[in-house]
């Protein structure tokens, strides 16, 4: 009973855990952040793992401590009516009535009693062990010498030999020899040594009562009980000192990092729709970085080159334009919206795309990065072909007719 309290103490802790783990996960206000229920589940997890190595580790020790002390006191009971046996009987041959049948079990009796005493002397202080003497007679056993020594008692009442009762004397009867855990003929349970006195046909039984035996373990019990519990709450002291900030700063950086997947797919939703409408617009629009290297550009201004928007992500103006081009117009224009100005003018560009050249009008726009710092500029061009051509047809007519002309515009 003594070497399972420690279980006893596992059951309670790791259900008064396992009910705040529980009552922390169901009964909690949903006002609560999810990080402290997070929390609350890891503390009570780790306390109930820890509970469970402390007290399994603390219950294994305790109980190979009392199955190595039981094993031991078989093992000195049994040397101790063995030593009784040989001893009582070369004592009791060497007196001098010991030849006459009657005197001799007397004499036998009497040195058995005699050395009893001195080997019960032996013990340890405070738990002697008892020697027992007895015969069988028809269906029953008779206590020759019984009760510890010096109580006074050489005699026990016959016991029946089917009883439940004394069975360590029934196997040393029997003509057995070992030892086991068992009823006394008391009725108590204890630790016993059994032997057959063969030369009378006698049993011998050395004993000691199992709570004797087992009162130091459940004091153990309760110390390796109490050692446990000072475990779990060393455990406790280190987790809400070093593990809970850590898992504070680990559910803080997991809560930033789902708003920022929140807010990046929500940009993402913005910039396929952003993208949709670029894609649909007529006008040519890119996006160059500091080096003049193209970081995106749409349908309309991949086409003007006669290739997709993703061919020419990442290469260079220089490498598109030509040289002489881009020295003479990009360079020095970009470099103004580099600086943060906003820079329109307008001419005659020719692309791979057309047969002819075309009048465009292009402003390039400072891109401002997350930080506020200028990371490029963005070109919007338009063509403005078709209204330098009817521009210049009018102007035509105008410089060539005799008659007064006179241009109207409709009210808006």
């Amino acid at each position: 009973m003594a070497v399972h309290s420690a279980l006893g103490f596992l059951t309670l802790v790791i259900g008064i855990l396992t009910w705040v783990c529980l009552g922390g996960a169901l009964n909690e206000r949903d006002s609560i952040d999810i990080s402290t229920r997070s929390r609350r589940k890891v503390f009570a997890l780790s306390m109930i793992m820890i509970a469970v190595v402390a007290f399994t580790g603390a219950y294994q020790v305790v109980r190979e401590l009392h199955h190595s002390a039981i094993e031991h006191k078989k093992s000195v009971l049994l040397t101790l009516i063995t030593c009784w046996e040989g001893t009582a009987s070369i004592l009791a041959s060497r007196d001098p009535a010991y030849g006459h049948p009657d005197d001799a079990q007397t004499i036998d009796i009497a040195t058995m009693r005699q050395v009893a005493g001195y080997y019960a002397s032996l013990g340890r202080p405070g738990m002697p062990p008892e020697f027992i003497l007895a015969k069988r007679e028809g269906n029953g056993i008779v206590f020759l010498l019984s009760g510890k020594p010096g109580s006074g008692r050489d005699r026990h009442d016959t016991i029946a030999l089917d009883s439940n009762l004394a069975e360590p004397m029934r196997r040393a009867l029997s003509g057995q020899t070992g030892t086991m855990i068992g009823l006394d003929y008391q009725g108590e349970r204890v630790v016993a040594a059994y032997i057959p006195f063969a030369k009378r046909g006698w049993g011998l039984v050395g004993k000691v009562d199992l709570a004797a035996v087992e009162a130091p373990f459940f004091r153990l019990s309760l110390l390796a009980g109490g050692a446990a519990l000072a475990v779990i709450v060393l455990g406790a002291i280190v987790f809400l000192v070093l593990v809970d900030p850590m898992i504070r700063r680990l559910a803080d950086r997991t809560l930033k990092l789902q708003r920022e997947i929140a807010e990046r797919k929500q940009a993402e939703k913005g910039m396929r729709e952003y993208a949709h409408i670029v894609s649909s617009s007529r006008d040519m629009l890119a996006l160059l970085d500091k080096d003049f290297c193209f970081l995106a550009v749409n349908t309309a201004y991949a086409d003007a080159f006669g290739t997709e928007p993703e061919n020419l992500v990442g290469k260079s103006v220089v490498n598109v334009f030509g040289k002489k081009l881009f020295e003479k117009i990009i360079k020095p224009n970009g470099c103004r919206a580099l600086s943060g100005e906003i820079v329109t003018f307008e001419d005659w560009y020719g692309f791979p795309a057309f047969a002819r050249k075309k009048y465009m009008e292009v402003a390039y726009f400072p891109y401002f990065a997350e930080n506020k710092a200028i990371a490029g500029f963005v070109v919007c061009a338009r063509d403005r072909t078709d209204r330098i051509m009817s521009e210049g047809r009018y102007q035509a007519i105008f410089e060539s007719s005799r008659d007064a002309i006179m241009t109207l515009q409709a009210p808006s």
